[in-house]
């Protein structure tokens, strides 16, 4: 049902046990003894739509594009088109979920099974940025 053990002790207070009763339950009377989210629910149970996903998915604070190659990049021309690509990737789901960013980190590391042992390099970029006034 979605109800945690507290509010369920509560709802039976009311006399609500089941999920069938709590869609039977007054949405208004619902939302003074609870909250908003909780007369939403009782919304949903009777086939009214309140909440989308979209409504509830709270933005990434942190957006990542990584991969592996399957071969090794031994010039620096293909390193940096591949990290290029990479950015792109990050900023197209930075813009869609119309986001801003204030640093970029850049990091790319050689196998850690690799004979002459492990060689990471990191970039750490600060943004800086204005809004756009949209007219």
């Amino acid at each position: 049902m979605g109800i945690g053990s507290r509010l369920a002790q509560r709802l039976q207070g009311l006399n609500i046990y089941t999920p069938w009763q709590l869609a039977h339950a007054n949405p208004s009377l619902i939302r003074k003894q609870f909250s908003v989210l909780v007369e939403s629910t009782v919304y949903e149970l009777q086939g009214v739509v309140k909440l989308t996903w979209d409504d509830v998915k709270a933005p990434k604070k942190e957006i990542y594009s990584t991969r592996s190659f399957g071969q090794r990049i031994l010039e620096k021309n293909l390193l940096c088109q591949a990290l290029i690509q990479h950015a792109g990737i990050a900023a197209a789901k930075l813009r869609r979920q119309n986001s801003l960013a204030c640093v970029a980190v850049i990091f790319a590391t050689n196998s850690p099974h690799d004979a002459q042992g492990t060689i990471e390099s990191l970039l750490r970029i600060d943004l800086q940025y204005q809004r756009r006034i949209r007219r």
